[in-house]
């Protein structure tokens, strides 16, 4: 596998997410967030085979999290992520408001995958993606342990959907 040509991070991926969900009228909380970040993740590494993104995901109870986004967005709680994800956000100090959104550059190959996550799994809501990142198989399942938030490593989370990715071929299903 090869790694990842960019430097961009969980913030940046989330912003293309939460672009995507503008341009649908759709509110997205974090929770949802978290879930799609994952997901575009993980079916980039099975596609183009490199990391989409810095970040690892961690195995937390509430599922595959993504611990620098997850302090961009906790000051949202369980509402809809209002703006932009800004540089800065994630960092563990008051809030200052920057004006600069987290945009990152995705290549053509690695934006189709986002595009397709976003019209595969948008219209759900962080329960129904939480029960499919979470279910038996998954790297989550494989990974989490009560009380501890464990790294997922990113061969295991590769592994998983170049599985699921054979899978959907099998059955004509598409998968990007």
């Amino acid at each position: 596998m090869t790694a990842t040509t960019n430097q961009n991070t969980s913030l940046e991926l989330a912003n293309a997410l939460l672009m995507k969900a503008r341009e649908a009228s759709i509110p997205v909380s974090a929770a949802t967030l978290q879930q799609l970040v994952y997901l575009a993740s993980g079916w980039n590494l099975a596609i183009n085979g490199r990391p989409l993104i810095l970040d690892q995901p961690e195995a937390w109870p509430t599922g595959a999290i993504y611990r620098r986004l997850f302090q961009a967005l906790q000051r949202h709680g369980d509402r809809p992520v209002p703006d932009l994800v800004q540089f800065g956000d994630d960092l563990p100090i008051e809030r200052q408001e920057t004006g600069v959104p987290a945009i990152g550059y995705f290549t053509h190959q690695e934006y189709a995958v986002i595009d397709k996550t976003w019209t595969t799994y948008g219209s759900y809501d962080s329960d129904d993606l939480t029960r499919q990142t979470r279910g038996p198989g998954t790297p989550y399942a494989q990974f989490f342990e009560p009380g501890r938030s464990i790294l997922m490593p990113v061969e295991a989370v590769r592994a998983y959907f170049v599985t699921l990715a054979k899978a959907g071929r099998d059955r004509g299903a598409p998968v990007a």
